[in-house]
């Protein structure tokens, strides 16, 4: 079994990607869409989404508002709107991906397998 993957954010941690995916996931149903999220879990959200791979390419540095959104097939999203009134829905499952908390473990290369041609 893998070892759990530590989620540290900045003033958050959490033991595992599945604890955090789980703590976002309850802060995304206690709000209806199109309600914005309180100040506490506006920070909360906006340490996660430093972590996003489009945070140093979009303007999602610079958010004038959070909220809940309905996406594809009517399910639940967070939804980032920027200074120039334009939306975009955020994965928090993504931003989670990209939070490993590589301090204290070391690399590992692997090398792969080499494999001897077949002979007729």
């Amino acid at each position: 079994m893998p070892s759990p993957i530590p989620v540290v954010l900045d003033h958050l941690r959490f033991a595992s990607q599945n604890q955090a995916r789980q703590h976002f996931s309850d802060m995304l149903h206690r709000y209806q869409p199109g309600q914005s999220l309180n100040p506490a879990d506006t920070t909360e959200l906006q340490s996660l989404l430093k972590r996003h791979p489009l945070h140093g390419k979009t303007a999602l540095a610079s958010l004038d508002r959070i909220h809940v959104a309905t996406a594809g097939f009517g399910r639940h999203c967070f939804s980032a709107q920027q200074p120039d009134r334009s939306r975009r829905n955020v994965s928090f499952v993504q931003c989670i991906r990209n939070c490993r908390d590589h301090s204290g473990f070391e690399a590992i290369t692997l090398e792969p397998k080499k494999i001897p041609p077949e002979t007729p």
